[in-house]
């Protein structure tokens, strides 16, 4: 292998030639982005908390401000208040099961048959930012400074996550069963999603042959895709230099003038869509896009609440309760339920109250500033 040892990162880059050439061939001085900056002096405050609880060591106020201190670098300092907030909900919020924990900040390397591999020679490689192994399930989180909460289906087919199953079923061959979390540390929420034996068989293709197409490059040409909002190279791009001409042929009098314009709009349709997509993916990754002093667009987060199927019936059977008005338990109808116990019946209303879990989703959308 040429460009081994490939980590997910690296053969996610690798749909863009020249991305890959500049950054792991030529190795060319990176573009400074500070929400890249950023998102990694949070990443390694947490990775510290965390190794001091593994410990055992107490840590008080002064101590986590320390590290804070310590790990975030002079050209994010401005944005110091922004790290304290996020971490003091970590503090919160974050809840880890620390008996399971093998390793935070675990790296794993292996060769191309699966074996421990040195890190520097592997074949695949990764480093995971907390490993808990209980018998044969492992619980792998990730946590991210990302602007947006991924939906159910993204956490599904989230790429890293499935790379990290991988390596750790070659270390630890005895795990049959994983949960991948992701915890969203701007907003002190963690989605979860699994990964059975049979999804690993289908992923390790999809790796290998993103490899083999990575090896075989001949022409290093730019590809436009999802790692462009946040590529270190962009401005050396020959496809980021846009073309500032526009028409207007709205003068609409004949049937030739009506097709112009009506394929004019569907143009434009199509381009909307490719911008909007675009601006999500740059929001999901530096936050909010200013337009003006009063607009602004970006990822803008929505509370609601959940309730547990089983937890739920309990909670009914318990209180002598029908459940068939309730199939599903929509947060609407929930929402009215518990409006109407709070007038009849209140200790029911306290219990359905204490099932109820907080949701956290986020939509990108325009907003008035």
């Amino acid at each position: 292998m040429k460009y081994a040892p490939y980590s997910n990162s690296k053969i996610a880059k690798g749909h863009c030639p020249f991305a890959f050439k500049k950054t792991y061939i030529e190795k060319v001085q990176k573009r400074r982005l500070e929400n890249l900056e950023f998102g990694a002096a949070v990443h390694d405050i947490i990775a510290d908390i965390l190794e001091a609880r593994l410990k055992g060591e107490g840590m008080n106020r002064d101590d986590v401000i320390g590290i804070i201190n310590h790990r975030t670098p002079h050209s994010v300092s401005h944005r110091i208040e922004e790290v304290m907030g996020i971490i003091n909900i970590f503090q919160d919020k974050f809840r880890m099961n620390m008996r399971d924990v093998v390793g935070v900040e675990e790296k794993i390397s292996i060769d191309s048959d699966g074996n421990e591999a040195p890190w520097e020679s592997g074949h695949l490689r990764g480093i995971i930012d907390i490993l808990e192994i209980n018998g044969n399930h492992a619980i792998i989180t990730d946590h991210k400074t990302q602007f947006n909460v991924l939906s159910d289906r993204d956490m599904d087919s989230h790429e890293q996550l499935s790379f990290y199953c991988l390596l750790i079923k070659s270390f630890y061959p005895q795990v049959e069963k994983f949960t991948v979390r992701i915890y969203f540390a701007r907003y002190g929420v963690t989605k979860q999603s699994t990964r059975t034996m049979e999804d690993l068989v289908r992923y390790l293709d999809v790796v290998e042959s993103r490899i083999q197409s990575i090896e075989g490059i001949e022409e290093w040409v730019p590809i436009p895709g999802p790692t462009c909002t946040i590529c270190e190279h962009i401005h050396l791009c020959p496809l980021a230099q846009y073309d500032q001409e526009d028409r207007d042929d709205l003068l609409i009098v004949d049937a030739a003038s009506a097709s112009r314009a009506a394929k004019l709009l569907r143009v434009r349709e199509v381009q909307v869509q490719r911008i909007k997509d675009a601006l999500r993916s740059y929001s999901a990754k530096h936050g909010p896009i200013k337009v003006s002093d009063s607009w602004s667009y970006g990822h803008v987060p929505k509370q609601s609440q959940e309730w547990p199927v089983k937890q739920t019936e309990d909670v009914f059977k318990r209180h002598g309760y029908d459940m068939t008005d309730h199939i599903g338990f929509s947060a609407t109808s929930m929402r009215k339920l518990v409006n109407r116990a709070r007038r009849l019946d209140a200790e029911f209303c306290e219990d359905l109250e204490k099932t109820a879990r907080e949701k956290v989703n986020t939509s990108f959308k325009g907003y008035k500033t």
